[in-house]
């Protein structure tokens, strides 16, 4: 494994391996639930997208499996073990290898371990599942559903999943002063699941849209650019994607023109575009 090249001892190569294999026998042992899988799939897309070699199965498993690691996150963050061409390194021949194995066919073999990173997300945040089912399952979009009820799930105070600030916007949207929470993409709100799906069941609770350049999600109307527009690595990035109209929606399209207007000047954007590869 590319880890193995690095300069890590052991233990911390063993501790990073062992979670993704964690993670990705998690996600093929339910592989062949083709609702569950595109459901879990859909906020990957906008990295997948744009991985090379391009891989359309592939490509979302590697960002949840691999990417999305939180050992492997903390190597590339936190510790700063990892620079961005390790980690391009290391998703490019993931990318390569699973793209070459029949991926419903390992499903077959495997199990769903104990451990399952996601198996809670549909009970834990229904709102936020809800729109990435319906996300998953339409072929014309937007996508207008009947709105739905988070019954029996509570959400752990806000500062449990947000700071800096992603927690400002959040209390204002409880506050009742933000109509929506806007992030160039998701992996702007978190890469940790988890916490991605919580901001976005607290937003879609508060009857409040989470709006990225690329998806529209409100608790009974969803929609997603077509195609899809590489996140952003820089705060000069954001600016020029206002000006892509190009496969959005009529309500989608509104509101970025009004984020561009009022909600994300220039001295902001470097607050909520930090850069990650």
């Amino acid at each position: 494994m590319f880890l193995q090249h690095k300069e890590l001892n052991a233990d911390t190569v063993a501790a990073v391996t062992g979670d993704i294999e964690q993670r990705l026998t998690a996600l093929l042992a339910r592989w062949n639930d083709t609702g569950y899988r595109a459901a879990l799939l859909q906020p990957a897309l906008e990295e997948a997208t744009f991985y090379m070699p391009f891989h359309r199965e592939a490509g979302p498993l590697v960002v949840l499996a691999i990417r999305y690691s939180p050992l492997l996150q903390d190597l590339h963050g936190a510790h700063g073990l990892l620079d961005d061409t390790d980690i391009r390194a290391i998703t490019t021949q993931a990318v390569e290898f699973f793209s070459g194995v029949d991926l419903a066919a390992a499903a077959g073999e495997l199990s769903t371990p104990d451990a399952d990173p996601f198996h809670h997300l549909p009970a834990q945040y229904p709102l936020a599942w809800a729109a990435f089912d319906q996300l998953a399952r339409s072929t014309r979009l937007p996508k207008t559903y009947e709105a739905v009820t988070a019954a029996g799930s509570e959400l752990p105070p806000l500062e449990q999943f947000a700071d800096g600030s992603l927690l400002e916007d959040l209390q204002g949207i409880e506050r009742g002063e933000i109509s929506f929470l806007f992030r160039d993409s998701f992996k702007m709100i978190s890469r940790d699941l988890d916490q991605l799906f919580a901001v976005l069941e607290f937003v879609l609770r508060a009857n409040k849209t989470v709006i990225t350049h690329n998806f529209y999600l409100s608790n009974g109307m969803v929609s997603r650019r077509n195609p899809l527009l590489k996140p952003a690595s820089k705060p000069g990035d954001i600016a020029k994607k206002f000006d892509n109209k190009k496969g959005l929606v009529s309500r989608h399209k509104d509101s970025l023109r009004l984020i561009k207007k009022f909600i994300v000047p220039p001295a902001r954007a470097e607050e909520v575009l930090p850069h990650t590869e």
